[in-house]
């Protein structure tokens, strides 16, 4: 008898009817569909002593009702009974797959509460937390981008969440981009999401895709300046109708200290000398004026 028959029984007998007998003993035990996901490989079989188990299965003994958290391989090796929901006893090759749906929808259950709690607690974003949800289902993995979406949403709202039972999937090529272009911030989020084989892909295509996106952007770059060379700097000179016509003239008018107070453009040398006569008469400041051709910056007449 090995150490690991030794301990079930040593376990296993003080809590059924039958003492003795260990084969006997077993047809008291029955697993209902009570498992427990610690999370991490942390926990020990109360059966066989083992260690390192992340997931439990309850058995309990319907003759002393004492219960019994073990591992799925005991529930296999020692032909414990085991029920469906309905109540149905399971025939032995269907046991491993009925152990593995339970811990399937325990770890549905996990990830799914936290994501209830925010629908609820974000009435703003319920539709698009909703079809995250759903596309979650239907995929069997969250996006990258909706999965960082969600994370940081739930931290705000101070939900607790276990971030490495929420599995992503990268099978479109979109989502394996988005992944690469993603800022460390929101990729340190959802990074214990990824699996090992997902983490070494990334860590592996990184710089491979960084190069390939800076040849494109070069590219792109190149086709813009043949396609819209830069203009050459040209030298803007005023028009000539626009001095000649309006402007021809300017009129700066001077105080007794040579400051100028005002300057007018014109372009009738007639209608000038009228003006300068009148702004004289009008304002004593006006001491001296003085009438340039405007382009050229030539005196043309003075006054007094």
């Amino acid at each position: 008898m090995n150490y690991w028959s030794e301990a079930s029984q040593a376990n296993l007998l003080p809590l059924s009817k039958e003492q003795s007998d260990f084969k006997v003993a077993l047809k008291e035990w029955e697993h209902r569909g009570i498992a427990i996901d610690h999370l991490y490989p942390v926990e020990t079989c109360q059966l066989c002593d083992h260690a390192n188990l992340r997931y439990h299965f309850e058995i309990v003994n319907h003759e002393t009702r004492a219960t019994l958290q073990i591992g799925s391989s005991c529930i296999e090796k020692f032909g414990i009974r085991v029920y469906d929901e309905e109540g149905k006893k399971m025939e032995s090759e269907a046991v491993g797959k009925q152990l593995r749906e339970e811990i399937n929808a325990k770890k549905e259950e996990i990830i799914l509460e936290p994501l209830r709690k925010l629908w609820k607690a974000r009435e703003d974003s319920q539709n698009k937390v909703q079809k995250y949800v759903q596309e979650y289902q239907e995929h069997g993995g969250f996006s990258p981008q909706n999965l960082a979406y969600l994370f940081k949403e739930m931290r705000e709202e101070k939900i607790s969440f276990v971030p490495h039972l929420y599995k992503i999937t990268l099978r479109r090529r979109k989502d394996r981009d988005d992944l690469f272009r993603m800022p460390k911030e929101d990729k340190d989020f959802i990074w214990s999401s990824l699996s090992i084989s997902q983490k070494k892909r990334y860590i592996k295509g990184k710089n491979k895709f960084d190069e390939e996106l800076k040849r494109k952007q070069e590219g792109k770059k190149v086709r813009e300046e043949k396609k819209y060379p830069p203009s050459k700097k040209t030298t803007l000179k005023m028009p000539i109708h626009y001095a000649e016509r309006a402007h021809k003239y300017k009129i700066i008018f001077f105080d007794n200290k040579g400051k100028p107070l005002a300057r007018l453009f014109r372009g009738n040398l007639k209608e000038i000398r009228a003006l300068v006569k009148e702004k004289v008469a009008e304002d004593d400041d006006y001491t001296k004026t003085e009438i340039r051709i405007t382009l050229t910056n030539k005196l043309v007449e003075i006054y007094p």
